[in-house]
């Protein structure tokens, strides 16, 4: 993923399908892999495990290797945003239906797939052509349902509680963020306080959060405090503790709010140091 942060793609999906093709060998050596490269052994590989899900016979796949299928997915969506199906959030929905089987709808896990593909279909508008026109997701539907579950099985006070309730947030019909901006901030405020005050500020999820809170105020305000915010999310996910302990996941974070400044905005002026940085 280093490289894909670093516009490296060509070089990121290589190495993504080379080990996508080791982990095959060592956990599904008899499984058809499809053609050369990475869209195409993905591809099959999701086609097949996509048409096994309905036959109770079959044994899952090993949990490293759906991890792998995520980052995979991941590189694609990279190379090729917004084209054709979209790869990331069908593979997720892939993985949650696998987690579900194994373990059930409300283990962490499952949950935590859940929430990644319901914040992607945010992400992308929920109105590409990722899945198929049966199957488009009602998003804020989607992270009620997931709150809903996360709050039963995990309780009112953990971190992905939490970060359901902040999509629920985002997609709330009964609150118009624009109008009601001082009561938006003010969930916001205690959404994101508990984050930080259960994992601290610089968990991954709570960098995550950070971001997603970003760009939804870039997006929708487009004022000086959305900047700040991104000011001040650069600047933690640039601390020397984070780029030493999570340096992967600060490089990604990175490179999607100059994304967002860039490709949303057009805001080179915004996005072009921050591009300058990472390469650094």
């Amino acid at each position: 993923m280093a490289k894909c942060c670093l516009e490296m793609l060509e070089e990121a999906e290589r190495d993504a399908y080379q080990a996508l093709r080791w982990q095959l060998e060592i956990f599904c050596p008899g499984i058809e892999s499809g053609g050369e490269g990475l869209e195409s052994i993905l591809d099959a590989l999701v086609s097949q495990l996509e048409n096994n899900t309905e036959n109770a016979e079959v044994v899952s796949p090993h949990p490293n290797l759906l991890e792998s299928l995520i980052i995979c997915s991941a590189v694609l969506d990279k190379r090729s945003p917004g084209a054709g199906r979209n790869p990331k959030n069908r593979t997720l929905a892939l993985v949650s239906k696998e987690r579900v089987g194994r373990y059930t709808d409300t283990h962490h896990l499952a949950l935590a797939t859940d929430l990644e593909l319901a914040f992607n279909c945010l992400e992308e508008g929920a109105d590409d052509n990722s899945l198929d026109d049966t199957e488009q997701p009602d998003v804020a539907k989607l992270f009620r349902g997931i709150s809903l579950r996360c709050e039963r099985s995990l309780g009112p006070n953990h971190i992905l509680t939490w970060r359901a309730r902040l999509g629920c947030l985002f997609t709330s019909n009964s609150m118009d963020p624009v109008r009601e901006r001082p009561i938006f901030r003010r969930e916001v405020s205690t959404i994101m306080n508990e984050q930080v005050v259960l994992m601290g500020e610089c968990h991954p999820l709570v960098l995550d959060s950070r971001w997603r809170l970003f760009a939804f105020n870039l997006l929708v305000y487009r004022d000086e405090d959305a900047h700040q915010m991104g000011s001040q999310l650069l600047d933690s996910l640039r601390l020397k503790e984070i780029r030493q302990q999570r340096m992967m996941e600060s490089l990604q974070l990175e490179e999607k709010v100059a994304r967002i400044y860039a490709l949303e905005l057009t805001d080179h002026e915004h996005a072009l140091p921050i591009i300058t940085d990472i390469l650094e």
